[in-house]
């Protein structure tokens, strides 16, 4: 296993064509090594990858291709369903997938949002924040704003005011 984790990362770096073969080998060991690079992909991997995510059945490898949702193109590529199992899986991709689905205008995920918003750990209410401070509804606004007043973790709080200062000029203010 370490050494077909160590081929893989290693020819994820070569270039595109051996990204996407690691990506697509559906080996879970040769994904998530290969996925460690996605800081490194081009444009063309990071989109392939997350057309992968969209399609791979819930558990390591939908995890490990969880990682393209760092980059804005991959995440237009992901719908909110796909966002909403892997924050229901309550796994490694949790923060990321709820940040991403948060950031959304998506009426349909409000609820799961704002539960974000008092989960028990921190991290998820703090990635929950900040993809709301990318989301241009009013209502984010509002909701970012009833958390701060409740919100007893100093992380979270500053995941707040981060959110609130990105908002859209005029939005904060008609809240």
């Amino acid at each position: 296993t370490a050494l077909r984790s160590a081929a893989a990362w290693a020819v994820s770096l070569r270039d595109a064509s051996g990204a996407l073969a690691e990506l697509e080998s559906k080996d879970p060991t040769r994904v998530a090594a290969a996925a460690s690079n996605a800081l490194r992909f081009s444009p063309e991997v990071l989109r392939r990858a997350a057309t992968l995510l969209v399609d791979a059945a819930p558990g390591e490898l939908r995890t490990a291709l969880s990682i393209v949702l760092f980059d804005a193109e991959a995440q237009r590529l992901v719908p909110s369903t796909v966002l909403g199992a892997l924050v229901a899986e309550a796994g490694p991709a949790m923060p990321l997938a709820l940040r991403v689905l948060a950031s959304r205008e998506d009426p349909e995920q409000s609820p799961v949002v704002e539960g974000a918003l008092h989960h028990g750990d921190p991290l998820v209410r703090a990635h929950a924040a900040r993809g709301l401070g990318d989301n241009a509804r009013p209502s984010a606004t509002a909701a970012l704003a009833r958390r701060f007043e409740f919100e007893p973790d100093a992380s979270v709080r500053l995941a707040i005011v981060y959110a609130l200062s990105r908002r859209p000029s005029g939005v904060v203010r008609s809240a």
